[in-house]
């Protein structure tokens, strides 16, 4: 109780502190404004093991979300203390320094009952390491790739005088994904959800002919498409922008304005809605396909291309007010994700993914795992490490 309180305290600022509101925590908005006292937060300490939580609407999700770090408990509310690891899972803190953290298991259970975590210079040789996070590029053997629950993309204005045109979207799409930009820096998806949450049957992209659509929308070589392209000017979304605009470039109804900007520019351009075409993205904070679909509502305050399809509305808000059956609200994701497809809502490009170097001697990893944790009392080793 005293953790979400000191959370939801606005005078610590906390960056996560809006995910209680968005849990639709009692009181949680009020208090995150200033308006309301902590005390007030919808949570209350029942006994020493029960906590009640009380919300100001259905939250059919609210389950999953609470396996977000944001809510994980600190010791009576405090700060944490970077010396003390207070825990109840199968590992607790036995020693630390400036590099190195051991810990024990608290009984015997698990395969390892002890795991060392050390932090590795960039030089340094992975082969004395059974799981190493984020090797270094030049790093290839035993390397996977675990899918993480985040999409990048572009995002269309909706009141574009232009860009309203269906069959100019469904152009620029058909050229960026047959160029197959994005495969060097991730999943290759051609949807608004990630590769695991997909009907694979369905939602697949078909090659179109370009100036047929654009010849359709009024676009021609007296009338080419003017269309400028924003995205923030650093590492891998500078080379996608100048990729994107060679690709554009090949047509001679098409004229591309780059528009470079800093981070802080991106977000004031994409708060005022005025752009043409925006790098985007969306990371959920729990595995669910609701959290990349709610943006697209019209009235949502993420949503910031202007879309609106009264029948999307519709479905959302059956998906966050309605106690539906698995089947009945599956059919609903799916129905959505074919009206944002269908009205090519976005330009998708890739899903992003953590790059993991493993020994070959360790089993026990879920590869298709999307919270992107993996639990040391799942491992265990096939045979002795050579």
């Amino acid at each position: 109780m005293r953790s979400w309180q000191r959370l939801a305290n606005p005078k610590n600022a906390s960056p996560l502190a809006a995910y209680l509101a968005y849990m639709h925590l009692h009181q949680a908005r009020d208090i995150l404004a200033g308006e309301k006292a902590v005390s007030e937060l919808g949570v209350k300490a029942l006994n020493a093991t029960t906590l009640q939580i009380r919300l100001e609407k259905p939250n059919l999700v609210f389950p999953k979300m609470l396996a977000h770090v944001a809510l994980l408990p600190s010791y009576r509310g405090e700060i944490p203390n970077p010396n003390m690891l207070i825990s109840n899972g199968d590992y607790t803190l036995a020693a630390k320094t400036e590099k190195n953290l051991l810990l024990k298991a608290v009984k015997n259970s698990p395969n390892f009952t002890k795991v060392e975590y050390q932090r590795i210079s960039v030089l340094q040789s992975i082969k004395p390491f059974d799981v190493v996070e984020n090797p270094l590029e030049g790093q290839q053997h035993n390397i996977w790739e675990f899918p993480r629950l985040c999409n990048y993309y572009y995002e269309f204005n909706f009141a574009d005088p232009q860009l309203k045109h269906k069959e100019i979207r469904q152009a620029i799409k058909a050229m960026i994904l047959s160029a197959r930009i994005p495969h060097q820096y991730g999943i290759a998806n051609f949807s608004v959800l990630p590769k695991s949450m997909l009907n694979t049957e369905k939602h697949q992209w078909n090659p179109v002919i370009i100036e047929t659509l654009l010849t359709q929308a009024g676009i021609s070589s007296n009338n080419p498409l003017q269309l400028s392209l924003s995205y923030d000017e650093q590492g891998k979304h500078t080379e996608i922008a100048q990729q994107m605009i060679r690709t554009l470039g090949q047509s001679d109804l098409i004229k591309v304005t780059p528009q470079a900007l800093g981070w802080t520019q991106l977000l004031a351009v994409r708060e005022q809605k005025n752009y043409q075409l925006s790098r985007a993205g969306w990371c959920a904070e729990y595995a669910d396909p609701l959290p990349f679909l709610l943006h697209f509502h019209s009235k949502s305050a993420d949503n910031k291309s202007n879309y609106h399809n009264p029948q999307v509305d519709e479905k959302l808000e059956k998906l966050q007010d309605q106690n539906l059956t698995e089947e009945v609200r599956e059919q609903l994701i799916q129905s959505v994700v074919k009206h944002l497809d269908d009205d090519v809502a976005v330009l998708p490009m890739f899903q992003y993914y953590r790059r993991v170097a493993l020994d070959p001697t360790i089993l026990g990893i879920d590869l298709n795992n999307d919270s992107e944790v993996i639990y040391s009392k799942h491992l265990y080793r096939l045979k002795p490490k050579d």
